[in-house]
């Protein structure tokens, strides 16, 4: 029996959403996002938004067809083409820069012509980590036979999955799927932390007790109000958009209002002398954690140490709550002193049904990043 079931913004009044705290969780925050469209709340993500319910789980979907300007979060052409041109300069080599940079141009124009944006992405929060509640390898199955049947011309995928939660990567490629790594990234098990390395240790608890000895005070959800709610948004933007890429999800005023209203993020500001200068939100599912929410203001000296503050606040809650740190990808040598250990996250694609001409598409894009993107993150620990 297929135990799958597909709501689009129409039907979502049949949906019986759970009732535990992932169900109305799921209810809080898709919603607002299929019945008012994705764009009222993140400008820069222009999909189709459906539910999925599987037993009690009731997981997003987003359906693109094309889309090249969308945010990576939606578009694997913006995550493996325009998105990584511009994380190029990491490299610090320029030669080499510029062969990869003709090298991706010329691999766009093949990815296009595959059709690589025709896809469904499964639990698909629009986010730049999306975290997973167990799957197991026949309920992945299930998901595959119902959504390939629905939509036998689209890709499917599923992001953001590294080694955690532990044997989901195996449920994958049992299923048939391509594992297309998409980037490194940083987990932190509070848990292990006496057996991190002495040095890094002692790193961890220089940042906490910096933390506790902050002129800062640390705003939770009851203590930010509507006001507030600008500020969040013009701090991330100067970091994630201004500093790092415009394609990173462009969430709007009404974003953060709907977060701070349903607590669809832990919110966290830092405030000094009446003037919020940090900012950050993170979610928790299945014992993780991880802050697609988190931004400064970029003109502080960088001796306020905001970004370090910041940092070391999440690491702080990490080991209140016990949840594991997933600080995803970016700052690689300041997480790596503190305990992170590296990880290589994928894109799983299941794309055994589609026309030969496009598996083999996906099928290119899987070897030349094994054979050459994975062995630059690895040498260059980014």
């Amino acid at each position: 029996m297929n135990n799958v079931q597909l709501y689009d913004a129409t039907q979502l009044h049949q949906l019986d959403w759970p009732e535990d705290i992932d169900g109305q969780y799921a209810r809080a925050y898709l919603t607002p996002l299929m019945t008012e469209g994705t764009q009222t709340y993140i400008n820069n993500v222009n999909t189709q938004l459906l539910a999925l319910q599987l037993h009690s789980k009731v997981m997003p979907v987003t359906v693109n067809q094309a889309e090249y300007d969308n945010s990576y979060v939606c578009s694997p052409i913006t995550h493996y083409i325009t998105y990584a041109i511009e994380e190029l300069y990491n490299l610090k080599k320029p030669r080499l820069e510029g062969i990869l940079k003709r090298v991706l141009q010329s691999l766009e124009m093949i990815l296009r012509w595959g059709q690589m944006n025709k896809v469904l992405i499964v639990n698909n929060w629009l986010l730049s980590t999306n975290l997973y509640l167990p799957l197991s390898e026949q309920e992945i199955h299930t998901i595959i036979e119902t959504l390939t049947k629905s939509y036998p011309n689209h890709a499917i995928c599923f992001r953001s999955i590294s080694s955690y939660p532990v044997s989901l990567q195996d449920h994958f490629i049992t299923n048939g799927f391509l594992p297309i790594p998409s980037r490194q990234v940083y987990l932190y098990y509070p848990n292990q932390f006496q057996k991190i390395a002495s040095k890094k240790r002692w790193i961890l608890k220089k940042d906490l007790k910096f933390l506790a000895q902050s002129d800062y005070e640390v705003l939770h959800p009851e203590q930010i109000t509507a006001k507030d709610i600008p500020r969040f948004v013009d701090l991330y933007n100067q970091l994630y958009l201004d500093k790092y890429s415009k394609h990173n999800p462009q969430f709007n005023e009404r974003f953060i209002s709907l977060a701070l209203k349903h607590r669809l993020l832990h919110l966290r500001a830092f405030r000094k002398e009446g003037k919020i200068d940090a900012v950050l939100g993170y979610f928790v599912r299945h014992q993780a954690m991880t802050t697609p929410v988190f931004g400064y203001d970029t003109q502080v000296p960088l001796q306020a140490g905001l970004y370090r503050l910041l940092s070391a606040q999440l690491i702080r809650e990490s080991h209140q709550s016990g949840n594991l740190l997933h600080q995803s990808s970016g700052a690689a040598e300041f997480k790596r002193c503190r305990g992170a250990i590296p990880h290589l996250e994928y894109t799983m694609a299941y794309v055994n049904h589609l026309p030969r001409d496009r598996q083999f598409i996906w099928k290119l894009l899987h070897r030349i990043l094994h054979q050459i993107a994975v062995p630059l993150l690895e040498k260059h620990k980014l």
